[in-house]
């Protein structure tokens, strides 16, 4: 069983990865945006990813 003090001390850790580290940074930042682009196109019964691989949306030429 661990100790109050070492659960505190791993906790602490995980908030400095958390906070600094870029790469879980942008990986959060992703899933945020994921997640508002789900919401906008919930009344259309599609998510994010299927509307990225959809042959007929239009295209810039």
């Amino acid at each position: 069983m661990m100790s109050t003090e070492t659960e505190t001390a791993d906790a602490g850790v995980v908030g400095e990865i958390t906070r600094t580290c870029l790469l879980t940074r942008t990986r959060r930042i992703a899933r945020i945006i994921t997640n508002m682009y789900d919401q906008a196109l919930r009344p259309y019964a599609v998510n994010a990813p299927q509307f990225s691989s959809c042959p007929g949306r239009a295209t810039p030429r």
